[in-house]
């Protein structure tokens, strides 16, 4: 019996105190309806006004004032999340939303207004809006501003301990990360964190459902419980799940059989099943396999054992299909019972839309031994392979725009993430790459540590560093 799984909700952001004069705003967005027209009711002509809004945003607090060109206007305001706004259908519905709301709800304003929205969500946008009404209907075009409640960046270390970063979601919006005795899931927009005891977090989907290990199952982790996945094969010790789908209808990890043999495994629409790995590039039956990284496009990256005992990068396709990419890349040594060039292993990441795979290849000397390791990113569309020999650095990380992340370590985490653009042939450090490309170089910000994860518009960067006897957390937001 699994024990029972305890949250604990921590507040990693104390809010600040602000004075706040009424006019004075760090975004302040003016916007005039330009028409005074005017429309009949029965007898009565009635005025079409204009509205002047104003939006004030301190960290994650908005402050709204709305100015009606009459004072006799009758109209109503407020905000809408950006996903109700798109689930409503945007602006199409917007005037069919507003008349349901006035009409269940009333609250129709007359003359200047003002109000405070508070505790918001963080990287969220926000649709303010104004629309005069006449018996219940529109009357013209609403008004319509968007803003965006933003931060630069975050870190944090949950208890002090040494709990590692894993991965974030696609959107940006979920955090993973785990040690032996306990995991992490971090909700961005609502700036909190749980801790779960007993159970490892390798993954999240868009929705914030966990996928990782328990013991001896694959498990996810959804709404503070957890489920084990027993159908797993025949004779397996441990099970895990290492990547999942934004939309969580597919997952990859491993299955340990008689404490010895891995193999890959898929959970599929609810269906666990083995995925074939049937050779090595010799041509050998490869000893065992592990599916380790799943792109949204459903292209599936792992490794092999090769008949020497050798880890080589592998990948599945989206139809599942195997995969051995580094087969002709690979050249045998009959005189050394070696391969001259090696690419793969165990350190093979995909880029959140399966496009890119970066792992890492060596060659051998003429005394048989290998050297001169290199980064390289591999296109699963094209398969063109993307190295530099300059770039001897160790790959952490590749996004979905072909930017490559590197390690100055060998193992650990790197004194400052590095990035290597594949499509400009550019190598910098993270900071400076960022700083030239978005203008991003917030106060108080050092950029170190090891890029484990992009989100799928590569805005969202999840970086893990070791300071103070902690592993660190940290999320850097870049401009959107």
């Amino acid at each position: 019996m699994r024990p029972k799984i305890t949250d604990l909700n921590i507040n990693l952001n104390q809010k600040r105190m602000k004075t706040l004069k009424f006019f004075s705003c760090a975004l302040a967005i003016v916007a005039l309806l330009a028409s005074c027209k005017e429309k009949e009711n029965g007898t009565d002509t009635i005025p079409e006004a204009t509205f002047e809004i104003e939006l004030d945003l301190v960290d994650n607090q908005l402050f709204m004032y709305v100015s009606p060109s009459s004072s006799d206007a009758v109209y109503t305001a407020g905000i809408i999340m950006e996903d109700d706004y798109a689930a409503m259908g945007g602006s199409d519905n917007l005037v069919s939303y507003i008349e349901d709301l006035v009409n269940s709800e009333g609250g129709l304003l007359s003359g200047n207004w003002s109000e405070e929205f508070s505790d918001l969500f963080w990287q969220t946008k926000y649709y303010a809006y104004a629309a005069q009404i006449n018996e219940g209907a529109v009357m013209g075009t609403p008004m319509v501003m968007d803003i965006m409640v933003y931060r630069p960046f975050v870190e944090f270390s949950p208890r002090g301990a040494i709990i590692a970063p894993q991965a974030i979601s696609d959107n940006g919006l979920w955090v993973v990360g785990c040690s032996v005795e306990e995991s992490f899931i971090y909700d961005v927009r609502r700036d909190s964190i749980t801790l779960v005891p007993n159970l490892q977090f390798y993954d999240v989907t868009d929705d914030g459902v966990v996928f990782g290990c328990g013991n001896p199952y694959p498990v996810i982790y959804e709404n503070g419980s957890a489920k084990d996945i027993t159908s797993v094969p025949e004779g397996a010790t441990e099970s895990c799940f290492f990547s999942v789908t934004p939309d969580g209808m597919t997952a990859v990890g491993y299955s340990m059989i008689d404490g010895n043999n891995m193999r890959p495994i898929i959970y599929e629409n609810g269906t666990l099943s083995v995925l074939p790995y049937d050779l090595d590039p010799s041509g050998a039956e490869a000893t065992m396999a592990t599916a380790s990284r799943i792109g949204s496009n459903g292209y599936i990256t792992g490794y092999i054992l090769d008949n020497t005992y050798m880890e080589v990068g592998c990948a599945w396709t989206p139809e599942h299909e195997y995969d051995l990419y580094t087969a002709d890349l690979m050249e045998w040594n009959d005189g050394f019972y070696f391969w001259e060039n090696i690419y793969g292993g165990l350190e093979n990441y995909i880029s959140p839309n399966g496009k890119y795979i970066t792992s890492w290849r060596t060659n051998t000397g003429e005394d048989g031994w290998a050297s001169d390791m290199y980064a390289y990113v591999f296109d699963t569309d094209t398969r063109e392979i993307y190295n530099s020999p300059e770039i001897s650095y160790r790959p952490d990380a590749v996004s979905s725009q072909g930017l490559l992340f590197l390690a100055d370590q060998t193992m650990g985490f790197s004194t400052q993430p590095y990035v290597y653009d594949i499509h400009t042939d550019t190598f910098s450090t993270l900071a400076d790459y960022a700083k030239s490309t978005w203008n991003y170089s917030p106060e108080g910000l050092t950029m170190q540590g090891s890029v484990m994860g992009t989100s799928e518009d590569g805005k969202s960067i999840l970086v893990g560093f070791a300071a103070d006897e902690t592993y660190k957390t940290a999320i850097y937001f870049l401009p959107r």
